[in-house]
């Protein structure tokens, strides 16, 4: 697996340059320029499932995967990416989350030991008071360039990487492989999740593995642009029942 990033505190947008400063790039003007605009703003909470109580056995035996619902608006740092790349990269819909058990792990939520389940409570509201799960830079992905199944081969995406520490610690203490918790800000044709390991199974299929989604230097100029996340307390969507 790749290295995980290091964690970095949440960025400050930069003072002006002194009169001696090198000259600022178009970009980098128009960056600062937005970042004055929406630090700090936000839209409201889009959900408040399990908000003030905590997740218990009943409610996890019922979600379809735990996500965290991230209540900013993030649109100014996809336009700015966009408009010096060149693309057209979307958001979803729905809205901004993290990932915490993917759809594929679910099942794990249904055998959580007492103490499991503490330590998950312990995680929520870490998140929700924002003392994990801090920015660490911003990512992209190009899958014409990028070792990703066939299908993903035409696909871009780009992303808020974030500190895994905290998520990881839990994730692996129930079983499951670490993974890279990040905000997708948008993306074309589809989101990216897994790689190619370059491994093949007994089937001869490719291996893959989670999309090592750390933060890209190249694209630190953005960082001003994020402002303070508000995270909403974990939740999932609720299993649709099969009719009889």
């Amino acid at each position: 697996m790749p290295e995980e990033p290091k964690t970095t505190e949440q960025p400050q947008i930069p003072t002006l340059p002194s009169p001696d400063a090198p000259e600022k790039t178009d970009v980098e003007n128009n960056v600062q320029q937005i970042a004055a605009n929406v630090s700090g703003q936000t839209t409201e909470q889009l959900t408040t499932t399990q908000e003030n109580t905590k997740l218990t056995p009943e409610y996890l035996a019922d979600v379809a995967h735990l996500e965290v619902k991230v209540n900013n608006n993030l649109q100014p740092v996809l336009d700015a990416i966009n408009a010096e790349m060149g693309l057209n990269m979307e958001g979803r819909p729905e809205g901004y989350h993290v990932t915490i058990i993917g759809p594929s792990e679910a099942t794990v939520l249904k055998t959580l030991t007492d103490e499991q389940l503490t330590a998950l409570n312990q995680l929520n509201e870490e998140i929700k008071t924002g003392m994990t799960m801090k920015v660490t830079g911003i990512g992209f992905v190009d899958g014409s360039k990028d070792p990703v199944s066939e299908k993903d081969k035409d696909k871009k995406t780009c992303y808020i990487a974030l500190d895994p520490v905290a998520i990881n610690k839990f994730r692996t203490s129930i079983g499951l492989v670490p993974r890279y918790p990040h905000i997708t800000l948008g993306f074309e044709k589809g989101d990216i999740h897994m790689k190619v390991t370059g491994n093949k199974d007994a089937k001869g299929k490719d291996i893959l593995e989670f999309y090592p989604k750390t933060a890209n230097q190249d694209y630190e100029k953005f960082l001003p642009l994020i402002p303070p996340l508000e995270m909403s307390p974990m939740s999932g969507p609720i299993k649709q029942r099969k009719k009889k």
